[in-house]
């Protein structure tokens, strides 16, 4: 069953897509609550400058929990705490209980929760996955030689990519040499894909296609 939810900055309401009746928001303190039911475990708090995956809430998403699938209007990911979060009326935040929602989809984009941490799903193949992780780093003051601050520290947006086979990990740079050392074996099949592709180990639209070609090779 596909739900709707819009929480809106204004007027905060629940709507149901099928039939366009309307839920309204009964209470949100460790629960976001609804009269018709749709409960989500959490927490408010307030507004903070932690960073954000991305730069404005108004965001299309939909959540995935206990089989059920709910649309919401605006979300983010904290990428400063690695949590799902809704902007409310008032300004404050709605953390989600991370340990209740299987997956987020965001403006089209996958993130799945996978143990404490959500990753970015950019290619899914049976027992293989390419996942690229968020993360927050801090900036520090940057002074001149007279020890006058000429910028003040700041949060950047970086990243990490990952291959998951089954329960294990491992961090790869995107380059020639760190792909190579995934495929064993299967250097010949990876190297004529590439160069008939004119493909790059560099671009990242570019290994999604090289790796979703040799995970198949994997199965």
């Amino acid at each position: 069953m596909i739900k709707t939810i819009r929480i809106a900055f204004v007027i905060c309401l629940f709507t149901t897509f099928a039939n366009s009746q309307e839920l309204t928001i009964k209470k949100v303190e460790s629960k976001l609550v609804t009269h018709q039911g749709v409960e989500f475990s959490g927490k408010l708090i307030e507004e903070n400058t932690d960073l954000h995956m991305f730069p404005k809430w108004k965001n299309n998403a939909i959540i995935y929990t206990d089989g059920n699938r709910y649309m919401i209007t605006n979300i983010n990911l904290n990428v400063s705490t690695n949590n799902i979060e809704t902007k409310m009326r008032d300004g404050k935040l709605f953390v989600y209980q991370a340990s209740m929602i299987d997956s987020v989809k965001i403006n089209n984009r996958d993130f799945k929760r996978l143990g404490r941490t959500f990753y970015e799903v950019l290619v899914d193949k049976k027992d293989n996955m390419f996942l690229k992780k968020f993360v927050s780093k801090q900036l520090g003051d940057l002074n001149n030689r007279l020890g006058t601050t000429i910028s003040r520290s700041k949060k950047l947006l970086k990243y990490e990519y990952l291959i998951k086979s089954k329960d294990d990990y491992t961090k790869i740079e995107l380059n020639k040499k760190s792909i190579y050392s995934l495929f064993e074996g299967k250097e010949d099949d990876l190297k004529r894909f590439v160069n008939e592709k004119n493909l790059s180990f560099k671009k990242e639209k570019d290994l999604i296609k090289i790796l979703n070609f040799m995970f198949d090779k994997l199965s």
